[in-house]
């Protein structure tokens, strides 16, 4: 059973998940146009900037559609995911200079590739073990792969 209340109060939520949205990007705005830098590094946060709304289309999609401020269509999905890879792509080369700039803890980043130490061996190794299913054998493995160990088929190749 939905009251009436909660409909309301889900309808809320939405809402100020849009205003806290509009209002990062405000901020992010506002120090943008306070800084009279045209370097590279004024394009790479611009780029940015960019992705933030992007990004946050794509993973709110459903609310943007219910409010219309998005076309609904194949076309505009298309647009969106390939506007997402285009300012990914644009951001590569600048990704580890941004996560160096932003100093976010290695705990944070979750990535076994760019921790402070450099040892990422040691964390590879680990987050395989500790991963459920990262140690089970692939559905296709008896069908494509156990072949190519047969030592008989091996031979005869």
């Amino acid at each position: 059973l939905v009251r009436p209340e909660d409909v309301c109060h889900a309808a809320l939520l939405d809402a100020s998940r849009a205003h806290a949205w509009l209002f990062v990007w405000e901020c992010f705005e506002r120090a943008l146009s306070s800084q009279s830098d045209t370097s590279a590094a004024s394009d790479t946060l611009r780029t940015m900037q960019s992705l933030l709304v992007v990004d946050t289309v794509r993973r709110e999609r459903a609310l943007f559609l219910e409010l219309s401020a998005i076309p609904v269509g194949r076309e505009s999905s298309a647009a969106l995911e390939d506007a997402h890879l285009r300012l990914c792509l644009a951001l590569s080369r600048a990704a580890i200079h941004a996560v160096d700039a932003f100093d976010w803890p290695d705990w944070a980043l979750k990535s076994a590739m760019g921790c402070a130490d450099g040892d990422i061996y040691k964390r590879m190794v680990h987050s395989v073990r500790t991963t459920r299913g990262s140690l089970d054998r692939a559905p296709y493995w008896d069908e494509y792969v156990r072949p190519l160990l047969d030592p008989h088929l091996v031979a005869s190749l």
